[in-house]
């Protein structure tokens, strides 16, 4: 009787150790998503001068548009970002002769003609922050662009030796016989606008990006193509220690008899180049509900029971 009485107890206690021994809650994966973006635009742009712009300037400005974006969240279709646009407004090179008189007191001994050479740019630099608002399609998306910042102009002029004795060696620093460079002009204006494109889908990461603004700008001195074209330049030879390859000319030694043009900076801007994704922060977050999970396998291997042999029977 006592020996079944144990059985039994064994038997129960390994059943309620089974019940209680806690069940494991698989934990939720994780999903990594993308959060935000961000983009570089790189363009080639074209300028078209208006609203009085054009009356006073002959030149198509053209150069390239480099733009940030980010976009904090990929399911917002606002980014946020600027950029620049370089545009070159007119080259033009000049080709001078610096007569130097070579003296021994009062009396000229001999001249010296040296070929000189001015190379001369008109350039404009648009410094703008800007809003985007895009569409969400997958090939093609549109956007809508604000901008505001400022242009800025400027006239740069550089003299080149081009004589074969190399009269202004001390100027040169093997800059193929630059004498020097300098900035003839410049202004600075407030500039705005709006734009609107669209970029197409090359690949997950390069996008076509077509587009065009319009961009607002106040009022600056610069010089014109066709002025440049037209300067009256006087050098003055005084400094030239004839005779010597250490001659010296600078920016002093030279004159532009030339009047600036006053007016706008207004622009239409034509745009036409690739967009790339550049990368994509991430975040997590738990599946939904939907998500079907493997549990991973629990150790249910009972607890080895109490020894069931027989005693040894008493004698």
């Amino acid at each position: 009787m006592k020996k079944r009485i144990t059985l039994i107890a064994a038997s129960f206690l390994c059943s309620l150790q089974m019940q209680a021994q806690p069940k494991q809650t698989p934990t939720p994966k994780k999903v990594v998503y993308s959060s935000s973006r961000n983009y570089l635009d790189l363009t080639f742009t074209m300028g078209f001068p208006l609203e009085g712009f054009d009356k006073t300037t002959t030149s198509l400005p053209a150069g390239f548009t480099m733009n940030f974006l980010h976009q904090p969240n990929k399911q917002s279709p606002f980014a946020f970002g600027g950029g620049f646009t370089f545009l070159n407004a007119g080259h033009k090179t000049i080709d001078k002769t610096l007569t130097a008189n070579i003296t021994s007191g009062t009396t000229l001994i001999d001249q010296l003609n040296i070929p000189l050479q001015f190379r001369i740019n008109n350039q404009i630099l648009n410094v703008h922050g800007m809003v985007r608002l895009q569409g969400t399609g997958s090939t093609f998306i549109p956007y809508l662009d604000v901008l505001g910042g400022f242009n800025y102009l400027w006239t740069g002029t550089a003299l080149y030796d081009k004589s074969d004795q190399n009269y202004f060696q001390s100027n040169n620093n093997n800059d193929n016989n630059r004498i020097y460079r300098k900035t003839q002009a410049s202004d600075i204006c407030w500039s705005g606008g709006a734009g609107i494109g669209i970029i197409a889908r090359i690949n997950d990461a390069v996008l076509l990006n077509i587009g065009a603004s319009y961009m607002l700008g106040g009022k600056a001195d610069y010089f014109d193509k066709q002025q440049i074209a037209n300067w009256d330049i006087q050098l003055d030879a005084s400094s030239l220690n004839a005779g010597s390859n250490s001659g010296a000319l600078t920016g002093d030694d030279v004159s532009i008899n030339a009047v600036p043009k006053h007016s706008v900076t207004t622009m239409a801007f034509a745009n036409l180049g690739v967009t790339f994704i550049l990368d994509q922060s991430s975040s997590s977050s738990p599946t939904n509900s939907k998500t079907r999970h493997v549990n991973p396998p629990v150790n249910r291997t009972p607890a080895p029971s109490p020894s069931l042999r027989k005693p040894a029977n008493r004698r």
